[in-house]
């Protein structure tokens, strides 16, 4: 009784621990590069397009400059990514190394342009880079609002990496003690906490998209953050069905496996019984009595 007590607040404390993991997931992966230019996209229902040559002639005053040519455009990409990622934490009052991705950003267009320069013999002016990338420092500083204590305490944790691996650590921490106090039956547990956290993520993330903003941004940001929380709901749903399955099989062996052995010991207990029999030479009387108890003694 005390085993399923403790198993049934350590079930509490692991489905709390997933649900802010959840939560705190679903709006992290809201805040990257990739989806604010996918959303800044969408909202003003143009491209956004940094690979593309019109932008990059533009930026070193060039007229013949081939992205294909002088760039790994899923490294720029992911760079330019990672940069926006950081301004976007520095915005938000959030600990930002951007000055160091902004410089591996810098250091791809510059490594291009050298490229460029080799193959063509046409000078780049190195400092159009520089001033682009010392403009976009300065529009950043000057942009930044005043903190506000309280909403930026909200952003360090949803990106204090510390903080998630603390969760982390704590479902696993639970599951172990689940698994000692109650065995096999952990996956019933696992499974009835992802259940919950489905049904919970799924209902909010459908209500969120129910919310409409006039502002084409906000509306969209609310979109996003709907589908992540529908994504992690199915998600869960799907490794708690596999869980469930997975506990039925295994259920479904041991009984076999338990009543082979049954058979077994009784096979062996018979053959037992006749080879007595054969060595001892007993009367018939006598055979019946030893089976009698012999069957009353499996009976108990």
């Amino acid at each position: 009784m005390i085993k399923k007590i403790l198993s049934f607040f350590l079930g509490i404390i692991m489905f709390v621990t997933i649900l802010c993991a959840t939560f705190i997931f679903s709006i992290r992966s809201l805040l990257t590069g990739t989806t604010i230019t996918n959303i800044i996209t969408d909202a003003i229902d143009a491209e956004l397009n940094i690979t593309s040559d019109d932008y990059f002639n533009d930026l070193l005053g060039t007229t013949d400059f081939k992205v294909s040519e002088y760039f790994n455009e899923k490294e720029m990409q992911e760079s330019f990514n990672n940069m926006i990622t950081e301004y976007l934490k520095y915005y938000l009052g959030v600990e930002s190394d951007y000055q160091k991705y902004t410089t591996d950003f810098q250091n791809l267009i510059e490594e291009a342009s050298e490229k460029y320069t080799a193959e063509t013999g046409k000078e780049i002016d190195e400092k159009l880079i520089d001033d682009y990338f010392t403009e976009i420092e300065e529009s950043l500083v000057e942009s930044k609002p005043t903190e506000n204590p309280s909403m930026t305490s909200v952003f360090q944790i949803i990106f204090s990496n510390s903080i998630m691996i603390t969760l982390i650590i704590i479902i696993i921490i639970c599951g172990l003690l689940i698994f000692f106090l109650r065995g096999r039956k952990i996956l019933t547990h696992i499974a009835t906490v992802l259940i919950f956290n489905a049904i919970i993520s799924g209902l909010f993330g459908k209500v969120i998209s129910f919310v409409s903003d006039e502002d084409l941004l906000s509306d969209k940001l609310l979109t996003t953050i709907s589908d992540n929380l529908v994504n992690i709901a199915l998600v869960s749903l799907i490794v708690a069905i596999i869980l469930i399955i997975t506990n039925i099989i295994i259920k479904k062996l041991t009984n076999k496996n338990n009543q082979k052995v049954n058979i077994s010991n009784n096979e062996s207990l018979a053959s037992q019984t006749v080879l007595i029999n054969n060595e001892n030479n007993l009367s018939p009387s006598e055979t019946e009595v030893l089976d009698e108890s012999q069957d009353n003694s499996l009976k108990q």
